[in-house]
């Protein structure tokens, strides 16, 4: 690569393009492992066709030493760790977020809160975390496997017992952060725990709830979205309840029905995604080898990656060529919408999610994050 090239040129229907090719990412998500203590069966990770890792050293070095350059100090504005796995699996999950926290101005995690306990939070409330969202699911298709939250009991889950051991540990280290987020995904199912679910969070105080609508990898999984995917307006399960709440919790809430606007999170925030073996994703979709079902139909998800951090600097492949028209596409909806497609019962396209009509590798044509109806945090 040539190291002091500031742009590049690109040519899109005898439109000329160019992007800065002299930047780097705002945000990371980094995924310390794949692993997790549950086996959720509503969780995509039940869809995985690869196995399960832990980051090496050596690549967490790597990490270190794009986030120490003097161009990723101006970029880099934010760490989330997180990716598909429980990051606190990671035998050195402490030494692993001190290091991050001390580099950038924001640290975020995602876990599921079974490891959150007293000496765990304090170290994390003292590292600087700005943010933890803890994950939950109802249902048999979650955690509390064939029970509803009346039968498991809020007060004696461990997700509850998380966030009351967080809110003293700060009061007690005159603190106010982190922020708590609770994330949850609505299916069939678990909508009839969603009353109870929303006045537990309301009461507990948490700062944010974050609801997602499930991806299915089996057709027993898709029995249970809530949410259109065949052109029809579909109904908002949750807006009855949601005007009850509005003013008392910030809250972030799923479509349940195609939007003709696609927007991904990723692309617009300038976040790219750093698997346990250092492979650079766009997205969590992304991350690994996998199936998807939409609109009954089957397809394979290939991990797609734009390099290695272990092999290359992060500065280099953000700003390679490939990247920068994947993210150009992406942000200008330069790609087709084969959710909403005429042709798409018979497309061989939709086969797998390695490329598009349009020509873009990897294929965003169906992806239901870029619709909304899929929420990361």
């Amino acid at each position: 690569m040539d190291k002091t090239r500031v742009e590049e040129e690109f040519v899109w229907n005898k439109t000329r393009i160019l992007h800065p090719a002299d930047v780097y990412p705002e945000s990371l998500y980094i995924e310390l492992t794949s692993r997790c203590n549950f086996s959720c069966k509503g969780c995509f990770r039940e869809g995985f066709t690869e196995d399960f890792g832990d980051m090496k050293d050596s690549t967490f070095r790597a990490i270190l030493s794009a986030l120490d350059g003097k161009k990723a100090k101006r970029g880099v504005k934010r760490v989330f760790i997180g990716g598909i796995g429980e990051p606190m699996l990671h035998p050195r999950f402490s030494r692993f977020f001190r290091e991050l926290s001390t580099r950038v101005p924001v640290i975020e995690l995602q876990t599921n809160g079974s490891f959150l306990d007293d000496r765990r939070i304090d170290y994390l409330i003292d590292a600087g975390l700005e943010k933890l969202v803890l994950s939950y699911e109802t249902g048999s298709l979650g955690h509390a496997a064939g029970s509803s939250l009346d039968e498991v009991g809020v007060s004696g889950n461990f997700l509850w017992q998380a966030i009351d051991r967080v809110k003293k540990a700060k009061k007690k280290a005159g603190k106010r952060r982190p922020l708590i987020a609770v994330e949850w995904v609505l299916t069939r199912e678990s909508l009839e725990d969603l009353e109870t679910f929303a006045a537990a969070v309301v009461a507990a105080e948490v700062d944010e709830i974050i609801i997602s609508n499930m991806l299915p990898v089996s057709a027993e999984g898709e029995k249970e979205i809530l949410y259109r995917t065949d052109g029809c307006r579909g109904g908002d399960p949750m807006e009855p309840l949601f005007r009850s709440i509005r003013h008392r919790i910030h809250y972030t809430i799923p479509q349940f029905s195609l939007k003709t606007e696609r927007s991904c999170s990723f692309i617009e925030s300038n976040s790219a995604v750093l698997r346990w073996d250092g492979e650079v994703a766009p997205c969590y979709r992304f991350l690994h080898n996998g199936m998807e079902r939409i609109d009954g139909r089957e397809m394979e998800l290939i991990a797609h990656s734009f390099g290695n951090i272990a092999k290359s600097p992060l500065y280099e492949i953000w700003n390679s060529r490939e990247y920068i028209w994947f993210r150009i596409s992406v942000s200008q909806s330069l790609y087709p919408s084969c959710t909403d497609c005429s042709l798409k019962a018979g497309c061989e396209y939709l086969r797998d999610s390695s490329g598009n009509c349009w020509g873009l590798a990897p294929s965003c044509g169906n992806c239901l994050w870029a619709r909304q109806i899929v929420v990361c945090p």
